[in-house]
This record gives structure tokens, C-alpha cells and sequence, in this order.
């Protein structure tokens, strides 16, 4: 950089002015268009990425349900059952590995769904309709442009 002046405009603010070298204003503007381009790639990346999350939140909501059924099924089949005389020397180890267990279902069967639905209601409202491939193919040509200089 060779030098910086500044100047004070209408307005009173201080404005700054930079120099630059041919070859550096070359070399800023290779690294805004890669910049660009990459920003591009990511953002088309997210962009199926996106499909994939939903995929994901449904087939979630359905397994929930799925082991809510099974649950009710288990439980109409256990009542169905008689149920067993136990001494009174194994009462006290059943009832406590049963409170285990009861704490780890809760958790499974009894959270609420909104939390995964409104996750999916999120990714669905983000969506947006711009030509990526065509912008990259811009950016390529002004690279190569840049390139011959």
C-alpha cells in the first residue's frame, strides 16, 4: 500500500483513501468473487441439507407414535395376564427395579410432540428460490476474466 490521505467531505465526516496497487485491487477482487463462491457452495449445501432435516423430524414423529401404540398394546396385554403371587423376600427388589424403569419410559412416552413439530414447522418456512448454479458460473467467468489480466 503506498499511501493514505484523508479528506473531509460536505457532509463533515472523515473519509479514508486507500491506494492500492494494481495488483493488490486484482488479488482483493480474486478473494471477494472466491469468497462469494464458497458462500454459494455452503449455501446450496444447506439447501439439501433442509429436505433431509424434514425426512428426519417425520420419520421421528412416527416412531413416536409407533412406541405409544406398542405401550398400550403391552399394557392391554399385561392386564390380560393374571399376575403372579411373589414372596414378600422379592417385593421389595421388584418394586424397586420397577421404579427404574418407569422413570425412562415417562421420558420416552411422555414428551410433548410439540417440541419435533415445531422444529419441522421452522424448516419448512425457510425456503428460498435463487438460481446458485448460475451465480457460480458467474463468479467462475469473472475469475477466469481476472485470470488473463
Amino acid at each position: 500500500m503506498a499511501s493514505k490521505n484523508k479528506s473531509t467531505s460536505n457532509s463533515g465526516q472523515n473519509l479514508v483513501h486507500i491506494k492500492l496497487d494494481f495488483q493488490e485491487a486484482v488479488d482483493s477482487k480474486k478473494n471477494l468473487l472466491l469468497t462469494k463462491a464458497n458462500f454459494l457452495r455452503t449455501n446450496q449445501n444447506l439447501k439439501s441439507y433442509i429436505p433431509l432435516r424434514k425426512e428426519e423430524l417425520n420419520q421421528k414423529i412416527k416412531l413416536r407414535n409407533r412406541l405409544r401404540e406398542l405401550k398400550k398394546d403391552l399394557t392391554s396385554l399385561d392386564a390380560t395376564f393374571p399376575t403372579p403371587k411373589i414372596p414378600h423376600i422379592l417385593d421389595d427388589h421388584l418394586e424397586h427395579t420397577m421404579d427404574e424403569s418407569d422413570e425412562g419410559e415417562s421420558v420416552l412416552f411422555n414428551s410433548p410432540p410439540t417440541e419435533i413439530e415445531k422444529t419441522l414447522e421452522k424448516t419448512k418456512s425457510f425456503s428460498q428460490d435463487s438460481d446458485i448454479a448460475s451465480e457460480l458460473e458467474d463468479i467462475k467467468r469473472k475469475l477466469g476474466e481476472l485470470e488473463e489480466i
